[in-house]
């Protein structure tokens, strides 16, 4: 008997960037943005892919693409994993509703809680946290009760010296809910001091730099 499969709460949606010496067009950090689903099959431009592909609406669908990823201790520098809701774009200044054509405001009023490991020595540390980050988001579990949804997607950075997990909340104009997400995510993800760093960024401040 064929068992119904597990619905989550939203849709969400695997990423892939290039970094650095990677990159593909240094003035548009957008072309170099790809649905994972279409990266599997040939690198395409954001423009350009099927909506459907990359898309994670059940248990299952996670569960076949994350499979066959590699964990991030595996993954080559200079590249960036990328799980946000569907709805949401990521990146700082535009937010893009798929069923509308045109852009609407960015995540100018946002930020993201920053989890920095050392690059040498936590790979079992780094592999666990991107995995318990990646759960959390499928379970809700880093928000608020009866509250406007606030985490928009996570990501995992690849780096030379040292490797990053990024979660990106919607709006961090109320510092109690922001601090409360901190809160969340540090119980969630059983975060201890050894190996690794962990602060918030806002967005506007990034903006600016």
């Amino acid at each position: 008997e064929k068992k119904e499969a597990t619905t989550l709460n939203d849709v969400w949606s695997f990423w892939y960037a290039p970094r650095g010496r990677k990159i593909i067009d240094n003035d548009d950090y957008e072309n170099n943005l790809k649905k994972l689903g279409m990266y599997f099959q040939e690198s395409q431009a954001i423009g350009k892919y099927s909506l459907t592909l990359g898309d994670v609406r059940t248990l299952e669908d996670f569960f076949s693409f994350y499979c066959f990823l590699k964990r991030p201790s595996e993954t080559p520098v200079d590249n960036k994993l990328i799980f946000f809701r569907k709805s949401c774009r990521p990146m700082w200044e535009v937010k893009l509703d798929y069923f509308v054509t045109s852009p609407h405001q960015g995540w100018e009023n946002g930020g993201c809680w920053i989890i920095q490991f050392k690059k040498h020595g936590a790979e079992e540390l780094l592999n666990k946290t991107w995995e318990l980050l990646l759960f959390s988001c499928l379970s809700e579990e880093l928000e608020e009760p009866n509250q406007e949804l606030n985490v928009i997607g996570v990501a995992c950075s690849v780096r030379a010296k040292r490797n990053i997990l990024e979660v990106w909340l919607r709006d961090v104009r109320d510092s109690e809910k922001m601090i409360a997400a901190g809160e969340k995510l540090r119980v969630a993800l059983n975060l201890m001091p050894e190996n690794l760093t962990f602060y918030f960024k806002e967005h506007s401040k990034s903006l600016k730099v």
